[in-house]
């Protein structure tokens, strides 16, 4: 009879109140609140959560079933000189999608592993009710044929998925801005001045003559991974100079800049009045 002797207790305490209808309000209030909060995540980042997407999931288990045998397959013009490019085949894939765009028949993921190393770009068809993948390439480690194609990682990545696939709408493929490849090519001078240097762009926006960028270098053999760089550009009689370029590691936390603000790009905002708080991630100010 104890739980008879909690009830009655917590009868008392809310003032009579039907225990169930209590629990039940409750109960409501938090689905209510956690649906609210899940809605607002996603549309703020429709990666956030594929859920009951069925496409999305059905998209993502193809690409689980072709890791199994990549590199060997779905490699295209892609190739590697790593050895560690493969996915164990024992190894649970987990994925953090970072990119799902679906046109038509057409899908475009980007992912990352949640539990390995690696990162995979890939193309997929739907035939019937089937996807199928039509390509992949680890953007990571993948050889690159020429430096000046190759200079933006990504921006060479789609191209050579557009070439392959004409078919495939080319809206499926994430934007790449006009000013980036110009950009990177005066960020990589004097940056990491070494010839074989390419860049994985994580983030670039650019407005009224300012630029903010964030990259991972890499080469072009797919054989080196450097400390991401990021920078402020501004450009100057038509060419692109760099302002700041973000310390890295334990410079980060000694930047003066830092040290007053909290973070760098607090610095630069209070140190460059002038530029577009909008070429900032995530900036709300």
């Amino acid at each position: 009879m104890v739980s008879g002797e909690r009830v009655k207790v917590c009868q008392d305490h809310i003032g009579g109140l039907n225990v169930k209808k209590f629990f039940s309000l409750v109960c409501f209030f938090i689905v209510f609140l956690t649906v609210i909060l899940v809605s607002l995540a996603y549309a703020a980042n429709p990666c956030f959560s594929l859920g009951e997407n069925r496409e999305g999931n059905a998209i993502l288990n193809a690409l689980r079933r072709g890791l199994q045998e990549f590199p060997e397959r779905y490699s295209l013009p892609f190739h590697y000189q790593r050895e560690d490019v493969e996915i164990e085949g024992e190894t649970e894939i987990l994925l953090i999608v970072k990119e799902l765009n679906v046109e038509g028949s057409w899908a475009w993921v980007e992912v990352e592993g949640e539990n390995e190393s690696y990162e995979i770009d890939a193309l997929l068809y739907q035939d019937g009710d089937t996807w199928v993948i039509k390509g992949m390439v680890n953007p990571r480690y993948f050889v690159c044929p020429e430096r000046e194609a190759c200079m933006d990682v990504k921006g060479f990545i789609y191209t050579t998925f557009s070439r392959q696939f004409p078919l495939a709408p080319s809206a499926i493929f994430p934007e790449v801005h006009p000013e980036r490849k110009t950009v990177l090519t005066s960020f990589s001078k004097g940056i990491l001045a070494k010839g074989n240097v390419i860049y994985l762009v994580r983030f670039f926006e650019e407005r009224d003559g300012w630029a903010w960028i964030e990259t991972d270098p890499r080469t072009m053999d797919g054989m080196g991974q450097f400390e991401p760089t990021n920078a402020l550009l501004h450009r100057e009689e038509d060419q692109w100079k760099v302002v700041e370029l973000e310390p890295c590691c334990g410079e980060h936390e000694e930047h003066p800049g830092v040290k007053q603000h909290g973070d760098f790009v607090t610095y630069l905002k209070n140190q460059y009045p002038q530029v577009p708080k909008e070429i900032f991630p995530h900036s709300n100010d």
